[in-house]
């Protein structure tokens, strides 16, 4: 919308500029500035682009009902005992495949997000070795899907089985 509106308006508004904006409205929005791969650190502001991994590869998400507040999971994850930064960004410039969140360690007493987890974990579409993910501080997860056929076929079963909304 940012983007839009500037040129739109035709504002002319430096891309440092617009990110400054975004800031203010949230610790995601400058992400969506530019989109694609990228590294999100501070409270959002810096974003480093990275080269997309390739092959790029069929996901299915799936997005329970419920929600998980920013604040209290942050606040969460920071009471973590041995948590190491940079464990789960290191994984995944190593692979992608090998990511890791730590946040799953914050949700795992939430019923309806381990629910959707264990629905993506036990499916037999899902590619070998790859488990479901927390996307960010939840509540959405995602897996790996062998095709897009298979993640139709995986996102059809999460959403008759009450899993919330689902995605190829």
């Amino acid at each position: 919308t940012l983007n839009v509106v500037n040129e739109l308006f035709r504002l002319t508004l430096s891309p440092r500029r617009l990110a400054a904006i975004a800031a203010e409205l949230g610790a995601d929005v400058p992400f969506f500035l530019a989109g694609g791969t990228a590294l999100v650190e501070g409270v959002g502001e810096c974003v480093t682009p990275l080269t997309p991994l390739a092959p790029s590869w069929p996901l299915v998400i799936v997005k329970p009902a419920t929600g998980i507040s920013t604040a209290i999971a942050y606040s969460a994850l920071d009471a973590l005992p041995n948590r190491q930064p940079g464990e789960a960004t290191a994984a995944w410039l190593l692979g992608g495949r090998r990511c890791a969140n730590d946040f799953e360690a914050v949700v795992q007493d939430v019923p309806e997000i381990w629910a959707a987890w264990a629905l993506l974990d036990d499916a037999p579409e899902r590619e070998p070795d790859t488990p479901p993910r927390l996307c960010g501080s939840g509540s959405a997860l995602f897996c790996w899907v062998r095709d897009h056929a298979a993640g139709a076929r995986l996102a059809d079963r999460a959403r008759q089985a009450g899993a919330g909304k689902a995605w190829v």
